[in-house]
């Protein structure tokens, strides 16, 4: 199964318009923390993250604390995040791209 963060980034370089030159992977956005976005466009202040499997009956990989800390505070630092599901990302890749444009304002 092709990775879902690669998928995203295929989408994004054929339809991104001005999104695909102004993003940066595996950005490091806390001064402290070893937290990442998996996409991100610093100027903006927007970042996506592509999770994988959700849920689990003891908590998968993006539901846990930890995850909710990170992104809780990545927003109170500003950032906008936007977070799309394997599922979003396979099935609607072009949906994801459009609302991150709109987030963007391109």
């Amino acid at each position: 199964m092709l990775n879902l963060s690669i998928q995203f980034e295929s989408v994004l370089k054929m339809i991104g318009k001005g999104a695909k030159s102004q993003y940066q992977t595996e950005y490091r956005f806390h001064p402290t923390r070893r937290w990442r976005f998996d996409f991100a466009w610093p100027q903006k202040m927007v970042a996506v993250e592509c999770d994988g499997i959700i849920w689990k009956a003891c908590g998968g990989r993006h539901n846990t604390d930890a995850d909710r800390e990170k992104i809780n505070t990545a927003v109170s630092m500003g950032w906008r995040v936007l977070r799309f599901s394997g599922k979003q990302i396979r099935n609607e890749p072009v949906s994801c791209i459009d609302l991150l444009l709109k987030t963007l304002e391109i």
